[in-house]
């Protein structure tokens, strides 16, 4: 994602609502991220969460992590849902979503999943 894409991105975050977990190297820099936004809705606290990890540190292993922390976060909080969403192409994050039990949903090229993250 271009940095202006990710200015604008992180822009829009209400850090006063938002979870935010952060992976960083040994100089201090941000390598893997991963936000959850709750919210109510039908009477249910759910949460819309993302993540992204930098090129280099991919496949190593940090996305899983952020998830299992993101999913002790998010339940602490009250929430019962974790609503996700993914390009059909992205293999790694279809895996993730596999691993965790999330159930998913296609829509045009997008997969959209819902994890228990109290399960």
């Amino acid at each position: 994602m271009p940095d202006q894409a990710i200015d604008a991105y992180v822009a829009r975050i209400d850090f006063s609502k938002a979870i935010c977990l952060g992976v960083f190297d040994v100089e201090g820099t941000l390598v893997a991220f991963a936000e959850a936004i709750p919210y109510s809705e039908g009477g249910r606290l759910k949460a819309e969460a993302a993540f992204s990890t930098d090129e280099a540190w991919r496949r190593k292993g940090l996305a899983g992590k952020l998830c299992e922390a993101l999913g002790e976060s998010t339940t602490r909080a009250g929430v019962d849902r974790v609503v996700l969403h993914c390009h059909r192409r992205n293999a790694p994050m279809r895996g993730l979503l596999r691993s965790i039990d999330a159930v998913t949903n296609f829509d045009e090229g997008d997969l959209e999943a819902e994890w228990d993250p109290t399960t």
